[in-house]
């Protein structure tokens, strides 16, 4: 069945009553999920889940608006699409003024392209109060009772690109008169990070992500893209308002005598068997980082006057056993796992902190002679290809990981054959190289790293142990990551072209923010390192 044939409006009247019971039955699966998403938590009883899912709590969990939306008639097949504009009563006359041409607009838009005809360019318009609760999925947002305006059509009406251009102009008109406004798009598609940010403070996005690791392990109900909006690296088109200070991060000081909670299964420390990581580093103007630490309750480490932007690969395999007790049925498949993953940094420090930070310039850093170590990496995204590390990065750090592939060429010990000679000749290679691609299209790059470090001589770093900064329960916590050799480090001069970075056709949040950190500029570093072998397999050999 074509997309075109479900699409055309004869078909939708053919089919839509009985597409309504199959849509129903969808629906009652989504209420369930957004009342496991609100009502229960990784410590949940039993008897709260079956609660949660009881036929009593279907109708707050379709109806109320603190709900992650869930789906009404005619959103199976995608034919109908909204977006959902909250404002305070206060605020209702001077919002109407900005929405008002907004719609017009966006209708006008549509006529003069033909996406629609003009007695059939129609908004579905309602207001509804989105109510106050202690417990619910959105209610960090909803200090007090807020309208809701809700702007829907019929699919074929307007496109995706009409409905996002008039959301923004209505988020910017709201920004320019300080309107305190919040926003809900998943109606009409999948959930643009710049904007699905203003629904949900850290607290909350935390809460979703042990939920929806728990319940919804395989992504059925809630996409990886939709994940990962749920991390601090989202950009907002507008800033948090002044009323969200209370959202911001406790002090490190008030959880002294502390430590942070490990999550089951999950069990620490972790030992690498092995690695391969691959570091660029580079300086860039203050400016550049200061919106991606706001209210993180970091601020950016000034080196020379200037933050510090890194990016760096890593392989890494580690060994796993079953737990005490356990029989062969509960073993694992295999006793080792392979992690590829890429961090993408800025160089931190606690808001408390920051008298304690020797001064060093920026060869003294990375080299490792900030011995307090209190400067360290704030990620703002880490793509990773592995379930068990994503799942262990974001329970027990708070990393802002998304699932995604990789295209890898690493400078390796073990050799190639040189393709232009008949007898066998070994070649090694000092060449770098990773393509980071889209998680929803593979044939699409995030972006392609190479570096070719031959004939550059390396000096040795003591680095470790690397400090990397995240959350655990909407509190700032430091962890140490401990590399247990020195790291080959070569410094690069001006406008050296050793690293090049290109970005690919993705339309993914990581590349924007890459160009916006430090697009332009050139690297001032490159750290490497490879593990020592274990063992070495070499040629035969006649007796």
């Amino acid at each position: 069945m074509g997309k075109e044939y479900l699409q055309d409006p004869k078909t939708i009247d053919a089919l839509f009553p009985s597409l309504l019971n199959v849509q129903n039955s969808v629906t009652n699966t989504k209420w369930k999920y957004a009342n496991l998403m609100n009502h229960t938590t990784k410590e949940s009883k039993s008897d709260e889940i079956t609660r949660a899912l009881s036929d009593k709590c279907r109708h707050w969990a379709v109806c109320e608006s603190e709900v992650a939306h869930t789906t009404g008639p005619s959103y199976l097949y995608c034919w109908e699409r909204a977006t959902e504009f909250y404002v305070k009563e206060e605020d209702i006359d001077a919002f109407v003024q900005i929405l008002q041409p907004a719609v017009v607009t966006m209708i006008a838009c549509a006529i003069t392209d033909g996406t629609t005809s003009s007695n059939a360019a129609s908004i579905f318009a309602d207001c509804r109060y989105a109510l106050k609760s202690k417990d619910a999925f959105m209610s960090g947002w909803y200090e007090k009772d807020r309208l809701a305006v809700d702007i829907g059509c019929t699919k074929h009406h307007f496109t995706n690109a009409q409905y996002e251009t008039m959301t923004t102009s209505v988020l910017a008109g709201c920004k320019e008169q300080n309107i305190d406004i919040r926003l809900h798009t998943g109606k009409f598609y999948v959930y643009e990070e710049q904007f699905t940010h203003h629904m949900y403070n850290q607290d909350i996005r935390g809460r979703f992500g042990a939920v929806v690791t728990k319940f919804d392990p395989y992504g059925i109900f809630a996409p990886q893209r939709w994940r990962s909006l749920f991390t601090d690296s989202c950009t907002a088109i507008l800033p948090p308002p002044d009323d969200t200070s209370t959202e911001k991060c406790e002090e490190p000081s008030t959880m002294k005598g502390q430590l942070p909670s490990i999550p089951s299964p999950l069990a620490l420390p972790f030992y690498y068997s092995s690695l391969s990581n691959f570091g660029v580093y580079y300086s860039v103007p203050l400016e550049r980082v200061q919106s991606y630490l706001s209210g993180s309750g970091l601020v950016p480490a000034v080196i020379d006057g200037m933050a510090i932007v890194s990016f760096n690969f890593q392989l890494y395999s580690g060994h796993f056993n079953a737990s005490p007790g356990d029989g062969p049925e509960k073993w694992p498949g295999t006793g080792a796992s392979i992690t590829q993953e890429v961090e993408l940094c800025i160089v931190s420090v606690p808001e408390g902190q920051i008298d304690q930070v020797p001064e060093v310039n920026f060869e003294q850093f990375v080299l490792g002679d900030e011995q307090t170590k209190i400067m360290g990496n704030k990620r703002v995204h880490v793509p990773c290809d592995s379930d068990i590390a994503i799942s262990a990065g974001v329970n027990l750090f708070g990393e802002p990981k998304f699932k995604t592939t990789f295209q890898v060429n690493l400078a390796s010990r073990n050799p190639t054959r040189r393709p232009d000679t008949a007898s066998y000749q070994p070649v090694w290679s000092s060449t770098w190289g990773f393509q980071i691609n889209d998680p929803n299209d593979p044939s699409k790059a995030i972006c392609t790293c190479t570096s070719d470090l031959s004939g550059i001589t390396s000096v040795p770093a003591n680095f470790s142990p690397i400090t990397e900064y995240g959350y655990h329960e909407n509190k700032l916590i430091g962890c140490r990551w401990n590399i247990l050799q020195p790291m080959d480090t070569y410094f690069l001069p001006s406008h050296s072209a050793r690293v090049n970075l290109s970005f690919g056709q993705s339309n993914h949040p990581m590349k924007e923010d890459m160009q916006t950190l430090i697009g332009g500029m050139s690297p001032r570093a490159v750290r490497t390192f490879n593990s020592p072998p274990a063992a070495i397999q070499s040629r035969a050999f006649y007796p």
